[in-house]
């Protein structure tokens, strides 16, 4: 383990530092974490006034230790500039990989933080193991009158940065994964100390059906599952509702409660239990128009187009009648049909009539036709189709279009899409099934 501390410029005086039920005397905070921790090594940092006060001192009380120790000079910090050397010299005491111990009771008032980050980044950034961030709590002592001052951990705050970036994850990329994670640990964490309370078992599979949830709607956006998401988010709200209704409050995931409101905007719009029956249709189809903005609005292109042409081909099918949008071979028959429809408007010499399926597909341009302009539908299909094309085959074409022009063109489609009408009800079905006036 690598200790590493700071010293600063005050007038250290003696006192009693209590860790866990251990305690130790000292001026120094530094003294009491390597007699508590045992440290392999022990670096201190010291601005020039602080080693030129108070380093001699220290060093004659640390002679008595068998450990390695060494000194670092570091600016005062009074630019940014400086803070960032601070920083540098940090990281570069320890090497990737190592465990290491830090003392933020001493030195400047910005190495607290700096500490705090510092170990924040070797933990995410270098793979090091933060042990222990210990803070001599001086304060406490000089207003409880004592001359015990508690040496706190603060390590497990480090949480609220792996908070922070879960959440920052979570609202840039709408990927979950981070915050699954920290409630999966959790609801481990509590069923591991339950020790037979039912209570607590209950608790524990709270959060981690939430994070094995969490995890389902991410994968299933990613891999554009869309019938998966909406189950998996449906799945979702019954696990955030049993959740929500817990009276008692549990620090260690106060910030899921401050995230719970956005999860809850970002995906419950779109959730459905089962969206591939009949029944859900029209339901379903909303749901995956609101999925192709979600995924614009974070910047999934692939995903965006892929799930707009589906969408316009089970848009066609639902406005024929259609209700099973699963049946493949129904959707190849429509998806060729419509295909050879666009070819006879680019070449209107050929006739409909010579066609072999000319009467279904007078039905398919009529049916589309009543509900949008059918050269307008036309144009949307190809471009959609190309763009579609140009992604999965990599550019690998004599004239691939740049990726700004694609995702101008993406963004248009599907800004048309949303144009589009949806039936109230399925056509031919009774009210039960109808949407309400927001579309839903």
């Amino acid at each position: 383990m690598i200790l590493l501390s700071f010293l600063g410029t005050a007038n250290y005086t003696e006192t009693n530092y209590r860790w866990n039920d251990r305690s130790f005397e000292t001026k120094y905070s530094v003294e009491a974490c390597i007699h508590f921790l045992n440290p392999e090594k022990v670096v201190i940092f010291v601005t020039q006034t602080a080693r030129e006060k108070n380093l001699e001192a220290l060093q004659e009380k640390l002679q008595q230790y068998k450990v390695s120790f060494s000194v670092v000079d570091v600016p005062i910090g009074k630019t940014e500039e400086e803070l960032w050397q601070i920083f540098g010299l940090l990281n570069d005491q320890v090497p990737d990989g190592s465990e290491v111990a830090m003392d933020i009771t001493t030195g400047q008032r910005s190495s607290p933080i700096l500490g705090v980050l510092a170990a924040f980044f070797m933990k995410t950034g270098r793979n090091v193991t933060v042990l222990h961030m210990l803070y001599g709590a001086q304060s406490v002592a000089n207003q409880q009158d004592t001359k015990e001052t508690p040496l706190i951990d603060l390590t497990p705050m480090l949480s609220l940065l792996d908070w922070s970036v879960a959440a920052e994850h979570f609202s840039r990329y709408g990927n979950s994964a981070d915050l699954a994670k920290i409630l999966n640990n959790y609801g481990s964490g509590v069923g591991k100390a339950a020790m037979g309370d039912l209570a607590e078992y209950a608790r524990s599979r709270v959060y981690r059906s939430m994070g094995d949830q969490l995890n389902a709607v991410t994968d299933a956006l990613y891999l554009l599952r869309p019938y998966d998401v909406m189950k998996n988010i449906s799945d979702l709200e019954s696990t955030i509702d049993a959740e929500t209704q817990r009276t008692q409050s549990y620090s260690k995931v106060i910030p899921f409660s401050m995230l719970r409101a956005k999860i809850r905007d970002t995906y419950l719009p779109m959730a459905e239990k089962a969206p591939e029956e009949p029944a859900s249709l029209i339901r379903s189809l909303t749901n995956e128009r609101l999925m192709m903005i979600w995924y614009l609005e974070r910047d999934f292109w692939i995903q965006a187009i892929s799930l707009a042409k589906e969408w316009l081909l089970s848009w066609a099918l639902v406005w024929i009648g259609e209700i099973n949008m699963l049946d493949r071979s129904k959707r190849e028959q429509i998806n060729s049909l419509i295909g050879a429809l666009i070819k006879l408007q680019q070449n209107p010499e050929k006739a409909l009539s010579d066609q072999p399926d000319a009467s279904f597909m007078e039905q398919i341009r009529n049916q589309i036709a009543s509900h949008t302009d059918f050269k307008t539908f036309c144009d949307l299909w190809g471009e959609i189709a190309d763009l579609r094309n140009d992604i999965d085959h990599a550019a690998k074409r004599t004239d691939p279009k740049s990726a700004k022009s694609l995702k101008g063109r993406i963004a248009a489609c599907v800004n048309r899409i949303r144009e589009l009408p949806l039936p109230m009800m399925i056509p031919g079905d009774t009210d039960e099934n109808a949407l309400d006036q927001s579309g839903r």
